[in-house]
């Protein structure tokens, strides 16, 4: 609606009231980056996950779920992000090995999804292990 208005893209702010003594507004692409630079590509988030076994597979690729949303709906995930995820993810063999067993489903769910960020060109890596990686599981 807001793009209709203004005939261009529209700035989008998150806002974060965690002290509501000290509200602070981020941009939306500021905030996913923090996100993913605290939590989803963190290894001891991602430690934590794993301590989880099943359910925490699955909020692993919930998480690229979610990146590949805001990616698609208002553009504000960087490829660098989503690098970052890959290589937290399934570029790290112990990760992927432990998403392969914990939750086959949700393995299957993270590499399909990386592959249609990147055919949907949301993703555009420069990294050619990642893109010899993504050729491979195809």
């Amino acid at each position: 609606a807001a793009q209709q208005v203004t005939g261009g893209l529209a700035a989008l702010y998150h806002l974060d009231n965690t002290n509501p003594e000290a509200v602070r507004a981020r941009s939306l692409s500021e905030e996913i980056a923090r996100v993913v630079h605290a939590r989803a590509s963190n290894s001891d988030w991602i430690a934590g996950m794993r301590r989880h076994g099943y359910r925490g597979a699955a909020e692993i690729a919930a998480t690229l779920d979610h990146m590949g949303s805001f990616a698609h709906l208002a553009n504000v995930v960087g490829p660098h992000l989503f690098d970052m995820f890959f290589d937290a993810t399934l570029g790290n063999i112990d990760i992927s090995t432990f998403m392969e067993e914990a939750n086959p489903e949700a393995f299957a769910a993270l590499k399909n999804r990386f592959e249609a960020l990147d055919k949907a060109g949301l993703w555009v890596t420069r990294r050619n292990s990642i893109r010899a990686s993504l050729e491979a599981a195809q």
